[in-house]
């Protein structure tokens, strides 16, 4: 269940702190240094920020974008689970924010990136087989991860006539995409 983030500030915080020094969430801090806060803006003029909630409540996951309106692309799409496994509510939460940023933001285009190595980046990819996303490209060596080293950076794009029309042809919902993914890469 998505909720705004603001919302749900004290408990996001905590959240996201906890993950600071975690080896599995190196992906997500592009820089060498840590942030001790997630900035949460007060409109939503030039983004969006919700959470993604279990069904008691609990804060599981942050989902953000921030807007260009001219082009009507959100751009810099971030996500961060801060449950070690999989879980379907992060990933319907996933699957609804993208559509929310298309029909109730008024989004043409999502735009993001990935560190190359991270675990998501496989799911990222399996997305161009079923929901219409494009690889862009990647460029090497552009971030620093908190060990110091450099990491290629692959950024992905998807339109909104794209992603629906792909998800009418496989029948995907936030429900049920990961399993048309792995349908859809078995038979090509």
């Amino acid at each position: 269940m998505l909720g705004l983030a603001i919302n749900h500030l004290s408990e996001l915080q905590d959240r996201y702190r906890a993950t600071l020094f975690d080896e599995r969430y190196k992906f997500y801090q592009r820089t060498p240094g840590f942030e001790y806060f997630i900035p949460l803006a007060n409109n939503c003029s030039d983004g969006v920020q919700f959470v993604s909630m279990n069904c008691n409540g609990e804060v599981i996951g942050y989902l953000s974008a921030k807007f260009n309106r001219l082009t009507r692309t959100a751009y810099d799409l971030e996500a961060i689970k801060f449950i070690p496994d999989r879980d379907l509510c992060f990933s319907q939460d996933m699957g609804a924010f993208d559509i929310k940023l298309f029909n109730e933001f008024g989004m043409n285009r999502l735009v993001w990136s990935v560190v190359v190595g991270n675990p998501a980046e496989k799911f990222y990819d399996s997305l161009t087989e079923i929901c219409g996303v494009r690889i862009v490209g990647t460029f090497r060596d552009e971030v620093m991860l908190s060990d110091g080293r450099l990491y290629d950076l692959k950024y992905y794009e998807v339109l909104k006539e794209d992603f629906f029309a792909a998800v009418d042809l496989h029948g995907a919902t936030v429900f049920n995409y990961r399993d048309i993914g792995k349908e859809v890469g078995s038979n090509g």
